[in-house]
């Protein structure tokens, strides 16, 4: 009285209704058994409710791009993705084995990846536009040392603090020079002293802002 007998076939070779199961093959008296369990212990599998689940992917997405845009170095990004991609894993196993809970994981853990792919290209591209701008643009201007350095360190709104050498350079009594020599003359004469004078300014790694 008050019991529940299933009977069926349970050994290989007698048994011919195996099922494939999430865990693997089940013979069919099993599964009712299981259904039987659930049933009778009242652990129903619930599904996440949908504004849930878009919730949980909207939220997946903004951690992603906001960690991974946050980092400079790609293998950084990475590693931050799969942290990411196995807390997500692990939530979604605890809350089916504490709470019955089928909280989908494929759906977020592809979101997460297709934004760290996404924020990295976009990174790439921008970065390598930003280089070649900023390389057309200083290399007219300043050495090539310096703009390695500013393609390097790209500067920042409001500048840079830093104690650097100006100098101002003039040629004594040039008015009454340049009235006594010809047009052909005082520029070879300018070519030459310009000249060294750009080219030592050049050789320590300085600016030549301008000739007047």
């Amino acid at each position: 009285a008050n019991k529940i007998i299933m009977v069926g076939p349970f050994a290989a070779g007698m048994a011919d209704d195996e099922k494939p199961t999430p865990v693997g093959l089940m013979y069919g008296v099993e599964l009712h058994a299981n259904a039987l369990n659930t049933i009778l212990m009242d652990q129903f599998l619930r599904p996440l409710p949908y504004w849930q689940e878009m919730l949980l992917l909207a939220a997946t997405v903004l951690l992603t791009a906001f960690l991974v845009g946050r980092m400079r170095n790609p293998l950084w990004s990475f590693l931050i993705t799969l942290i990411l991609l196995l807390l997500l894993f692990a939530a979604s196993n605890q809350a089916f084995a504490q709470r019955n809970l089928l909280v989908p994981f494929v759906m977020p853990a592809s979101a997460v990846a297709f934004t760290f792919v996404s924020v990295v290209l976009y990174r790439v591209l921008t970065e390598g536009r930003e280089r070649r701008v900023l390389t057309e643009t200083f290399s007219k201007f300043v050495s090539p040392e310096i703009v390695k350095d500013l393609v390097n360190r790209p500067p920042t709104l409001g500048g840079i603090d830093r104690e650097i050498t100006v100098l101002f350079s003039d040629i004594r009594s040039f008015t009454s020079m340049s009235e006594g020599m010809g047009s052909q003359e005082l520029v070879r004469y300018l070519n030459e002293y310009l000249t060294a004078m750009t080219d030592t300014i050049l050789a320590y790694n300085g600016t030549l802002d301008k000739y007047v």
